[in-house]
């Protein structure tokens, strides 16, 4: 049976690839959402579309708070060298858990006409999107190469880990160019399989079992000494 840790760490890995799947299904509607070339016109859309643009970017952000408990316990089952890969995870959600709030910000408290400041804070969570792209990236491949390192982990995963996690590191240039927005469509499915995936491996990792309470150092040393003494004497 596995851990219990390993199944909470789970459960918050599906939320979070879960709640990343609604919050790219609220944005459907929004026109232009997360394209550097008509932040303009996202705006506009949003407002339009307040509703769905508010619910889309809560969605994102509770994806991103869900993803700092869940790599800490696939680190735990994985092994030391997965803590690396973990904190960058962790960074990575930080810094997007706020930026994906600002739509939700920019639509429903910013003053009639502020136009400027609301594309303003688009910009800035669309920098902070590719950003956490970025380090995700980075983060999933050195997941991946601690995966590869743990004999109970499947090699396949660590292998589509890496593929994944390239991927995802080229989307960083969402912030400048379409040509990155557009391939998001192709590197965000790779990646949220991938979760998805690893939340399954990760209910059937073994168990760690806790070390056994030992006697003090002292008193293990101490057998030998006594037992050389009792020979000398005889």
């Amino acid at each position: 049976m596995s851990a219990e840790p390993n199944r909470v760490a789970a459960g918050c890995g599906v939320l979070a690839a879960s709640f990343c799947v609604l919050g790219v299904a609220f944005s459907l509607d929004i026109e232009a959402a997360y394209r550097p070339e008509t932040i303009d016109r996202w705006y506009y859309a949003a407002q339009q579309h307040s509703g769905a643009a508010s619910w889309s970017a809560w969605c994102f952000t509770l994806a991103m708070a869900f993803m700092v408990p869940w790599v800490a316990g696939l680190a735990r089952a994985i092994g030391p060298y997965a803590w690396p890969g973990a904190a960058l995870t962790m960074m990575a959600a930080i810094i997007n858990a706020g930026g994906s709030l600002l739509p939700f910000v920019a639509v429903t408290h910013l003053p009639h006409g502020e136009d400027a400041l609301g594309q303003t804070l688009l910009a800035i969570a669309l920098t902070a999107d590719a950003l956490f792209n970025l380090l995700w990236g980075v983060s999933m491949v050195l997941l991946s190469l601690a995966m590869a390192r743990a004999t109970h982990v499947p090699m396949w995963l660590s292998g589509w880990g890496l593929v994944g996690g390239v991927m995802t590191m080229g989307v960083v240039g969402q912030a400048w160019t379409p040509v990155a927005a557009d391939f998001l469509l192709l590197a965000g499915p790779v990646w949220l399989g991938w979760l998805f995936t690893t939340c399954a491996v990760l209910v059937r990792l073994p168990t760690r079992k806790a070390r056994p309470e030992s006697e003090p150092a002292g008193r293990k040393q101490d057998f030998p000494y006594v037992a050389r003494q009792s020979v000398s004497a005889k």
